[in-house]
C-alpha cells in the first residue's frame, strides 16, 4: 500500500483520513415494531449525517418517533464504531506479510480504540485539513 515508510504520526493521520469518513446507517423503528420508519446515518464524530423518514413515520406518535430516532442514533453510532474496527481489520490483512508494520497498526489500534483515542486521531486529521470558507461567517470573503 506504500505506507511502510510513514512515521507513526503520518500513519495515524493517514488512518484518521480513512476513519474520518466512516458513518453508520441503521433503520429507524419503534420498539417492538417491525415496520421500518426510515433510516438514520451518524458519522464517527457523532454528527447526524442524514435522517430519512418514510410514510410509516407519519403514522407514529411524536414521542414514539422521537424515541425511535434516539435509539437509531445510538445504534448508528455503534455501527460506525464497528466499521472502524473493520477498517483496522482490513488494514491488518493487507499488511499481514510485514510483521513490523502489522505490529505498528495493532499498537495504533490499541491506542485509539476508545472514544477519546478516536477523538485524538480525528483531531489530528482535522488539523491537517485546510480550513474551508464559511459564507455565514464571512459572506464577502474578507477573511475576518
Amino acid at each position: 500500500m506504500g505506507f511502510e515508510e510513514l512515521g507513526d504520526d503520518e500513519l495515524i493521520r493517514w488512518l484518521g483520513g480513512w476513519i474520518a469518513n466512516v458513518a453508520g446507517t441503521v433503520d429507524v423503528a419503534a420498539a417492538g415494531d417491525t415496520e421500518n420508519a426510515g433510516k438514520i446515518t451518524v458519522s464517527i464524530q457523532g454528527d447526524l449525517v442524514r435522517l430519512e423518514l418514510n410514510q410509516a413515520a407519519k403514522r407514529m406518535q411524536p414521542d414514539s418517533l422521537s424515541r425511535a430516532i434516539e435509539r437509531g442514533y445510538v445504534q448508528a453510532y455503534r455501527e460506525a464504531l464497528h466499521q472502524v474496527g473493520q477498517v483496522f481489520d482490513r488494514i491488518e490483512q493487507d499488511v499481514a506479510g510485514n510483521a513490523v508494520l502489522r505490529r505498528r497498526i495493532r499498537r495504533i489500534r490499541e491506542e485509539h480504540r476508545d472514544r477519546s483515542g478516536l477523538r485524538r486521531m480525528l483531531k489530528r486529521q482535522a488539523q491537517r485539513q485546510e480550513p474551508t470558507w464559511d459564507p455565514a461567517a464571512d459572506p464577502l470573503r474578507h477573511r475576518i
